[in-house]
């Protein structure tokens, strides 16, 4: 049976994916999006085969390896496979659903700066990396295939053709797990190198379909043309692509220099890692003066996450992470009262009504604020296990005995710099955590630490993060209060609206804005870490000094940034685990 979108629409898949539109067709099949019923409402995007295909066992096959495939890639940036299922013999995935878009919309709209390639190029080089590193060949890299997730993290798609690098050396046919493909084309030819229709299969392959569509989003258009899809393979392998510097004049040289090697002809002579690529344009744009065109946490946009982030943030992955020896004696520490002393049953998120005011009170500050930045506030009930939060954040003087104690070296001091107000600096650490603030001050809450660092100072004094559910429930209290001290948005009870770091209180500060137990600065000040994971990133809560928008404030309100990343205004508090009462 053939269904049409009229048929699927409406109905539930395995007793828990409400299909709720259909997204489009292509190639492969058709796209749908759903409710998963049974995850708080999340959003899910099924894709199902064309029905006429499935008689070809070879289609079969291709359909099963975009399934697995994506479920082997586990990166951030890598569009995630959720599940798989069957519907009246029509195989379906669900995968990630990424619902801010994908590049060639943009590039639709209008020609992409530097600095807005510069918010996902890196984080795409990394994907494509960890494919090559994984025996993989995406063969279809586009801006049609580079989405970005409604926090704005860019996301490799459509692994509907990666190929293992193998290859027969007798024939030189690619191989398909068991199967090969004899003089097979596969891909777009718009994107794809000039050995395609050799059908050699390297990391550079990938390599030359990213440039080009760098190329087309800072120009326009695709570096060598043809009428017919033939007659673009044909001219990759006799022609010379344009400079872009001829179609984008004002592009410095050296950023221009990296994409034309990047789309040499032979392979040999590109770079040897996507990664290099995007490191080399980077530097040709000046480094940190590429990025000035990532969003601005003063619009009320500071949730919104890594699509501004650097080279060194958003691909970080490669970074050595301090360690703690396990044979350390642990620090002493006292943690804050009981906040669950049992078992007990919390409701976290927003209701309805509390969606609307926060809403309203965005638009107080923010005029073109978007409910959809409240979306992933999902209301939820869950069960906590008896725990202890600290009073207050992680404090300088805490922080060096934990470092002086383990010998521990943070991320920060590893990469050689920090974020501040959304910028990288050089020389950035816990130690120097602003520009022109010379060095930390005891008292003060500690900044410039990752996730990994935060991590790490918990588990030594004998606790850890805390969950999103966690930190929330401490924040709402079983009142649901919407601020940590009540319902209502009162401005003088939290550090917050400032341009300076200079702001920050000591921990301790600010009794009038205290949780009902006693938590201070669960509103502002610094942003916390927590252990919960979106994505590939890590949930922090709280808002901080810099926040413009009360909205964000809210007990509620939640942001997902790289764990890599170290920034002038996110610190952490640790919890410690309370044995259940006999």
């Amino acid at each position: 049976m053939v269904h049409q979108a009229s048929d699927l629409v409406g109905q539930t898949l395995s007793g828990r994916y409400r299909i709720d539109s259909e997204l489009g067709e292509g190639g492969m099949g058709a796209v749908y999006l759903a409710t998963d019923l049974e995850l708080h409402g999340r959003r899910v995007v099924l894709k199902f085969p064309h029905a006429e295909n499935l008689d070809d066992p070879a289609f079969r096959l291709r359909f099963r390896d975009e399934i697995g495939s994506l479920a082997k890639l586990d990166h951030p940036h890598i569009l995630n496979i959720h599940d798989a299922g069957e519907h009246e013999g029509r195989p379906f995935a669900v995968v990630q659903f990424a619902g801010g878009g994908d590049l060639r919309d943009r590039i639709e709209e209008r020609e992409q700066t530097p600095a807005e390639v510069l918010a996902w190029l890196p984080a795409i080089a990394s994907a494509l990396d960890f494919v090559s590193q994984s025996g993989f060949c995406h063969r279809d890299v586009k801006p049609a295939n580079i989405f970005f997730d409604e926090a704005g993290h860019p996301i490799l798609s459509d692994f509907g053709i990666a190929t293992i690098l193998q290859a027969s050396p007798e024939s030189g046919d690619v191989t398909f797990g068991d199967r090969t493909a004899i003089g097979m084309f596969v891909g777009s030819p718009k994107y794809c190198p000039p050995e395609a229709l050799r059908r050699e299969l390297s990391p550079a392959y990938d390599q030359y379909s990213l440039a080009v569509s760098v190329y087309q989003c800072l120009s326009g258009q695709l570096p060598v043309g043809g009428e017919t899809s033939m007659d673009v393979l044909f001219a990759k392998n006799n022609e010379a692509p344009r400079n872009i510097r001829e179609l984008v004049p004002a592009l410095p040289e050296r950023a221009a220099a990296a994409i034309m090697r990047a789309l040499s002809r032979e392979r040999s002579e590109r770079f040897a890692s996507c990664r290099e690529f995007a490191d080399e344009f980077a530097a040709g744009l000046g480094g940190a003066e590429g990025r000035s065109g990532s969003p601005s946490r003063a619009d009320g946009l500071w949730w919104i996450g890594a699509a501004g982030l650097s080279l060194a943030l958003v691909a970080g992955l490669w970074l050595v992470r301090g360690r703690v020896e396990s044979s350390l004696p642990v620090s002493p520490r006292t943690p804050g009262p009981l906040v669950v002393t049992t078992l007990h049953q919390v409701e976290l998120g927003s209701t309805p009504d509390e969606f609307r005011d926060a809403i309203g009170l965005c638009r107080l500050a923010v005029p073109d604020c978007d409910a959809s930045w409240f979306a992933s506030e999902t209301e939820r009930k869950t069960v906590l296990a008896p725990y202890a939060l600290d009073l207050h954040e992680v404090s300088v003087e805490e922080f060096t005995e934990f470092v002086e104690l383990a010998g521990y070296v943070t991320t920060a001091e590893q990469r050689g710099s920090g974020f501040h107000q959304f910028v990288e600096v050089e020389g950035l650490d816990w130690r120097h955590p602003a520009p022109g603030h010379g060095a930390a001050i005891p008292g003060l809450p500690v900044v410039q630490v990752s996730y990994f660092d935060a991590e790490a100072f918990c588990e030594q004094a004998g606790m850890r993060l805390p969950t999103e559910d966690e930190w929330e429930h401490a924040a709402k209290g079983d009142a649901r209060r919407v601020f940590p001290w009540g319902d209502r948005w009162e401005p003088d009870r939290v550090v917050w609206g400032a341009d300076d770091i200079g702001v920050v209180e000591v921990v301790d500060s600010r009794p009038e804005g205290e949780s009902a137990l006693g938590h201070r600065h669960l509103a502002g000040n610094v942003a916390e870490w927590t252990s919960t994971v979106s994505s590939g990133d890590r949930i922090i809560k709280g808002g901080s000094w810099q926040e413009m928008n009360p909205a964000q404030l809210r007990s509620a309100a939640r942001a997902a940034e790289s764990p890599e990343y170290a920034s002038s205004e996110v610190g952490f508090r640790c919890v410690f685990d309370s044995p259940q009462p006999d």
